[in-house]
């Protein structure tokens, strides 16, 4: 049995990223706990990039977990049992128990920093960040135990080590079921003696070498060198001067190349386009020890400034594409709203959910395009004729930039055996031909066509079916189709990777803004249920969000005046969903909970 205390402490980390681990010491079960970490004394140095419940707190099933990232720090609330049928999870007794995680980053003071000095930021565990202002705290038996109350607060430090010369990927392309090599090379400002490499790569592709032969450190020398090849990476260290007579062997200030690695892969079908895998430095992740990228000048071990490639495989006697700039595709939930989201589309078992597929070209206009997206079997894509073929009508195309510019071919086919979709459009299919006649450079998202997915009856609540872009599938049909744009009559393969979608079952309702009586229509009794709600405690709304006619994310007189104001006032309307057309809460309420709408849902 361990001493009578209860803690929570922030572990010591070195940058210039890292990730931040919050332990809990307890003598006594844990209910729940809230989290307050600010950085000190120059909050400006570091940034949060995520918070998250981990360890204990995951492994005894929390149920409400609310993190929230700000300027100075990040909060992270957590009740173990906040759902029915009330349990009694907890997060049991014990020591050093991992109970969070935060990633964060202070590249930017980094680079402010000579290479390989260091400056360091306390991790603080402080009472009064957010708004409201909220304390660390443990809830025990139902009580919450802060530093008032004998809670020991333990702050971390983190240590900020300045970046060093750039090392970076040269991308590069080859024929697949070849070995492409792929060099790295180092533009450096001090010789260098010695360095470590760790690059990550797609499972997908496979590494066969990673050597020093034929590069800069290769000529020059290196004495001593030790790889390792991983199903998804490889890392490589090199001594130059290793041995004796010790004759100062270095790579000479300038550019040089440190360490080519070789990827082959055998999945890449032709003739299917160019495919393209990340290839990405990484930091602890390879090795036992794990190793980190370095590079060692004058005696130090320095963090370099990293910069990430790619390497492309092509069919023979096809030459490698040039990125698109700025062309993209992604598919998203149909909102309601003016302004797109990419959220999963929410539907109910047996019934049809839309889903939209978008575009985004910051520079060039769009002549046409074709999309190919793969999607579980289970579901079924709807308005099919017997042949697979799709039937176009305003519900494909209502609110689309395809509609608006009046495009003449379009099209959309699919095999609801094999799980595979395919959409092809082409604005001017038929002469005269205006050269203006295409889908405009748009850097928001432009939807380009809706299509309706029938969700199986027997579909469990809240379950996920993952919708992605394929390239090279057939759909319905025998010619493989890949996701490829036309610009100025010229091929291209959109960028697909940002864009893959979801379908989700029930979960949320449809409702529209400011029905606070959910008898689908806005009218006079609408701001009279949100009094009788408010005031009067007569009424009990079945949607909670319907209610929240300004869309603040709390009911509260001010939505009564918000629907009184649209429907006699000529005021603005409520938020999407809006008032006339059902649809979803495109926006997250405060705090980031959900005020829910119960009305209709069927996972409720």
């Amino acid at each position: 049995m361990f001493a009578q205390t209860k803690s929570l402490t922030v572990g010591d980390v070195t940058g210039p990223s890292a990730t931040v681990a919050v332990t809990m010491t307890s003598d006594e079960d844990v209910q729940g706990f809230v989290l307050s970490v600010g950085y000190q004394p120059d909050p400006s140095l570091v940034t949060t990039l995520d918070v998250r419940a981990a360890g204990a707190t995951i492994a005894n099933g929390a149920e409400l977990i609310i993190g929230e990232i700000l300027a100075e720090g990040f909060t992270l609330g957590v009740v173990m049992d906040f759902n029915p049928p009330y349990a009694g999870q907890v997060i049991p007794a014990g020591t050093g128990l991992l109970i969070a995680e935060a990633d964060v980053d202070a590249s930017a003071a980094a680079a402010g920093l000579v290479p390989g000095d260091a400056t360091t930021v306390n991790v603080v565990l402080q009472d009064g960040l957010n708004t409201p202002p909220l304390a660390n705290i443990l809830v025990v038996d139902g009580m919450s135990i802060s530093a008032a109350e004998g809670l020991v607060l333990d702050s971390g430090v983190m240590t900020i080590i300045g970046k060093g010369d750039q090392v970076r990927i040269v991308s590069a392309s080859g024929v697949s079921n070849t070995a492409v090599p792929v060099r790295v090379e180092v533009e450096n400002t001090e010789p260098v003696e010695a360095f470590v490499l760790s690059i990550a790569h797609d499972p997908a592709i496979t590494l066969e070498e990673v050597t020093t032969a034929g590069t800069s450190a290769g000529a020059v020398g290196a004495e001593f060198e030790v790889a390792r090849i991983y199903p998804n990476g490889g890392t490589i260290g090199v001594v130059l001067d290793f041995e004796p007579p010790y004759a100062g062997q270095t790579l000479p200030v300038g550019i040089n190349s440190m360490a080519i690695f070789r990827y082959r892969t055998s999945s890449f079908q032709c003739p299917a386009a160019a495919v393209s895998y990340n290839l990405t430095f990484v930091d602890e992740v390879f090795g036992s020890p794990p190793l980190s990228n370095v590079l060692v000048q004058g005696g130090m071990s320095i963090p370099p400034d990293v910069v990430n490639g790619t390497v492309t495989f092509t069919c023979a006697g096809v030459p490698p594409e040039p990125p698109p700039e700025g062309i993209q595709f992604y598919i998203g939930a149909d909102t309601g709203g003016e302004t797109p989201q990419l959220t999963c589309a929410v539907g109910a078992a047996g019934a049809e959910v839309l889903v939209n597929l978008y575009y985004t070209s910051t520079e060039v206009p769009i002549q046409g395009l074709s999309m190919a997206v793969c999607f579980p079997p289970v579901l079924n894509v709807a308005d099919l004729d017997a042949t697979g073929q799709g039937i176009v009508t305003d519900k494909q195309l209502n609110g689309t930039i395809t509609k608006g510019i009046n495009a003449e071919f379009v099209s959309f086919q699919a095999s609801n055996t094999k799980g595979e979709l395919i959409v092809g459009i082409l604005v001017d299919a038929t002469p005269p031909v205006p050269i203006n006649h295409m889908y405009p450079p748009i850097d928001t998202l432009g939807r380009v066509l809706t299509v309706a997915f029938e969700i199986p009856l027997d579909a469990e609540c809240h379950t996920e079916y993952p919708l992605t872009f394929c390239d090279g599938i057939t759909g319905a049909g025998t010619v493989p189709i890949s996701n490829r744009v036309a610009v100025f009559n010229e091929s291209y393969p959109a960028d697909v990777s940002a864009g893959h979608g979801c379908i989700t079952v029930g979960g949320s309702a449809l409702f529209l803004r400011g029905d606070c009586n959910t008898d689908g229509v806005v009218d006079i009794a609408d701001p009279a249920a949100t009094m009788s709600y408010l005031f009067l405690g007569v009424y009990h709304p079945s949607c909670m969000d319907a209610c929240d006619s300004n869309d603040d994310g709390v009911i509260d007189l001010a939505d009564v005046v918000n629907t009184l104001r649209f429907l006699f006032k000529f005021g603005p309307e409520p938020p999407p969903p809006g008032p006339y057309v059902p649809g979803y809460d495109p926006t997250p309420d405060i705090y980031g909970l959900d005020l829910g709408c119960e009305a209709g849902d069927p996972c409720k």
